[in-house]
């Protein structure tokens, strides 16, 4: 079979029920590469792939951005948008690290691999604070608070329960005196492990509503997350059209769609497994 983009006639919440081996199929390939002792760069190129699946949903995240440059020093693994509405968009920026690199050591003292992970978030916050119109644009929101009333949130996916197990305490007040969570690689498996797929999304405004096409292809589990230069694209793209304003992505919905890539593997799957049902 051809790939075909999504079409009017797909139905995301099959994966709930009739199409639920697809779903644990991802989950199975995520697993097993967890437990490999794989490069950085593979669960990188996973996720990315799958990002529908993990990071996005039907509901208020839309927007997930892979290896996006700060400037020329720092470069973020993904950032993933969360819609507002009326209070803009926030960002959750995520440091990718290996489930078999030990977040503590035996002394329940940070190692150098989560050190090193610490030290980058701080990097990425001083660059937000020191070049803020730059990170303005880059990041739309309602100004750029990494602190007080933060519109930022930081994350490092390091470690799994079996190799940090001993040192949840420790992982759970470094989160607080930080303000940076630590997630395990296990946490994005139960993510998908418990996500209910829906067939659109409920997102709406009444000064722009959606049409049924763009809330059905804005819940798509298929989306894959857009590169550096894409997300640029698509910003240039949004400022030429005068497309300013709350409630980010139905006002957007036009564009973020049309700048999407999905993963044509998964799809073609989806698309020939539902046409025989």
């Amino acid at each position: 079979m051809c790939f075909q983009k999504p079409s009017d006639v797909d139905n995301w919440s099959l994966l709930n029920n009739e199409l639920m081996s697809l779903r644990n199929n991802v989950i199975l390939k995520w697993q097993e590469l967890v437990v490999s002792n794989a490069k950085e760069e593979e669960y990188q190129k996973f996720l990315s792939k799958q990002a529908g699946m993990f990071f996005l949903d039907a509901h208020s995240k839309f927007i997930c951005i892979e290896k996006i440059r700060l400037g020329a020093d720092h470069v973020i693994d993904f950032a993933v948008a969360t819609e507002g509405y009326s209070d803009g968009l926030s960002w959750e920026l995520i440091e990718i690290e290996l489930p078999h690199a030990i977040p503590f050591t035996k002394e329940g003292i940070p190692s150098a691999r989560l050190s090193r992970a610490i030290q980058q978030i701080h990097n990425w916050k001083r660059w937000l604070i020191d070049n803020r119109r730059e990170a303005e644009k880059l990041f739309p929101a309602y100004g750029i608070r990494t602190e007080r009333n933060a519109n930022f949130k930081f994350s490092v996916l390091i470690g799994t329960r079996d190799n940090s197990s001993l040192w949840i305490e420790q992982r759970e007040q470094l989160s607080t005196n930080l303000g940076i969570e630590l997630l395990s690689f296990d946490r994005l498996t139960e993510r998908l492990e418990r996500r209910w797929f829906s067939n659109k999304t409920f997102i709406d405004s009444s000064s722009s509503p959606l049409t049924e096409w763009q809330k059905k292809h804005l819940a798509n589990p298929f989306a894959m997350a857009m590169s550096d230069k894409a997300w640029r694209k698509f910003l240039k793209e949004r400022a030429r059209g005068k497309i300013y304003g709350a409630h980010f992505t139905p006002i957007s919905a036009e564009l973020i769609l049309k700048h999407r890539i999905f993963n044509k593997e998964l799809l073609t799957q989806f698309q020939s497994a539902t046409a025989e049902i």
